[in-house]
């Protein structure tokens, strides 16, 4: 069956490539009469829902399900060492600013349970 399809494409093919089309338009002509626009049009359905199941898939988590506070307070220092923060941070690090900033990393991941404001073990009374 698909040689068959295959030899009435390339005579298709060569029929409009004859007729002065260039190789674009005449695979172009040569597939639209082969192949139905109903066809087509749900080919191009399940193969756009395809595209988007294999990026579903094989798309970056942005939460790290175990991210450590010891973990972010490195990785925090790094980045205000080396500028890279999206505010400038004070100059001497403070034990309480990193740990609010690692409840609010923690609430922008999804885990809602985390309060930035409420309750801090670094911060003195």
């Amino acid at each position: 069956m698909l040689t068959l399809e295959a030899t009435t494409l390339y005579r298709l093919f060569g029929a409009a490539r004859r007729g002065g089309a260039n190789r674009r338009m005449a695979l172009r002509a040569a597939f639209g009469r082969l192949v139905p626009d109903q066809v087509r049009r749900i080919v191009g359905f399940d193969l756009q829902g395809m595209v988007s199941l294999a990026l579903w898939v094989a798309r970056r988590r942005l939460a790290e399900p175990d991210l450590s506070y010891a973990a972010f307070n490195r990785r925090y220092r790094e980045r205000a060492r080396s500028g890279a923060l999206r505010f400038r941070a004070p100059a001497p690090l403070r034990e309480a600013d990193i740990w609010r900033a690692y409840q609010i990393e923690l609430r922008e991941r999804g885990e809602p349970h985390h309060d930035p404001w409420g309750f801090n073990p670094f911060e003195r009374s």
